[in-house]
């Protein structure tokens, strides 16, 4: 759950990953993603904004996964409400929606 884990380290984690990444490509393929990396985190482009939005409906269709598999439908709705505020874009709205109807 994303509140499991403080944002702080969220970041230092994710940011080591990337870089453990990116040292195995070849240096101006790794710059290249780096740049790119930067721009995702600082959420300043309308290109990172619809990618973090992304994930957080990915976020909604991993736990209609989970409810496939039975997990247990109260610990699911915490997922689809936590990605809910993020979601803004009419078309992942539209689809968010779907998930929660079907949900019901």
């Amino acid at each position: 759950m994303p509140e499991e884990l403080d944002k702080e380290e969220k970041r230092r984690l994710e940011d080591n990953a990337i870089r453990e990444l990116l040292s195995l490509l070849p240096e101006d393929v790794s710059k290249e993603y780096a740049l790119l990396w930067k721009d995702y985190v600082s959420k300043k482009s309308k290109e990172s904004l619809l990618i973090h939005e992304i994930d957080k409906f990915e976020m909604a269709l991993q736990a209609k996964v989970y409810e496939y598999l039975g997990y247990d439908k109260e610990h699911i709705k915490q997922f689809y409400e936590y990605a809910k505020p993020y979601i803004n874009d009419p078309l992942i709205k539209h689809l968010f929606e779907k998930i929660l109807i079907k949900n019901g």
